[in-house]
């Protein structure tokens, strides 16, 4: 239900401290007319504990339409003969990081992101250090496989802070 907060004051003044159970029976008691509007049943009141236990299942059930977070870290050394790429980006330098793809932490850290905001664990458990069909690979090719995977469980992207 919602009131405008004018006919509110003008229902609790004229309450006159009479106890009442909800907004609706304090606007119903001032003569100020009230009227139903269907709701969704999984948009319950919390008012006990065990509501909480209600709200929890109802959330569970309803999981894909809320927001998941994930966070991403990613370090490399810098070291000689190596390209130093971060965001997809190659970055003149005489040094680059090293690793076993491109080693581009900032395409990392957003691939770990995703991955845990999916709880699909982390890069180096889909793409590991020890295949060489991700040798020297272009991190932004991992991560076009990582948002793949996420939108095959049916999400998107809804703010990344790199």
């Amino acid at each position: 239900m919602a009131a405008d907060v004018k006919l509110l004051r003008i229902a609790f003044e004229a309450a006159g401290g009479i106890d009442a159970t909800d907004e609706a029976s304090l606007l119903e008691r001032a003569g100020i007319p009230v009227r139903l509007v269907r709701g969704s049943e999984s948009n319950i009141k919390i008012t006990q504990p065990e509501d909480l236990i209600i709200a929890e299942k109802i959330i569970m059930t309803h999981s894909r339409s809320i927001w998941r977070t994930g966070h991403g870290f990613d370090a490399h050394r810098l070291a000689e003969n190596r390209k130093l790429v971060l965001g997809g980006v190659h970055i003149e330098h005489h040094l680059g990081l090293a690793g076993h793809s491109d080693a581009d932490v900032v395409t990392h850290a957003l691939c770990d992101a995703l991955l845990g905001a999916l709880g699909k664990g982390d890069i180096g458990g889909h793409f590991p250090d020890s295949s060489e069909e991700f040798k020297d690979i272009s991190s932004l090719l991992l991560l076009q496989r990582v948002v793949s995977l996420m939108q095959e469980e049916g999400y998107v992207i809804g703010n990344a802070d790199i």
